[in-house]
């Protein structure tokens, strides 16, 4: 999965960063790094294998990490479906 991020960047020029990683529990934790950090975020978006585009909503993300609250969603969803 391909993370797509833009920050404003000195002198108000937009930077646009992309990561890689299979793992959305560690692509949420660098934009919420970003905004603890107080950089100004503008757009965030995903694409995902079949090149599906997703976009998130920055009010979503307060810079406070989410990793232990992820693990927690996983474990309860893996509950759920080995009912």
């Amino acid at each position: 999965m391909w993370l797509y991020l833009s920050l404003s960047c000195p002198q108000k020029v937009k930077c646009t960063f992309i990561f890689h990683s299979e793992d959305l529990g560690y692509l949420m934790e660098l934009i919420n790094y970003f905004i603890s950090i107080d950089r100004q975020v503008l757009s965030v978006h995903l694409i995902d294998e079949e090149g599906r585009r997703t976009d998130l909503p920055l009010g979503a993300f307060d810079g406070v990490p989410i990793g232990y609250s992820m693990q927690a969603l996983q474990r309860e969803y893996q509950k759920i479906l080995s009912l």
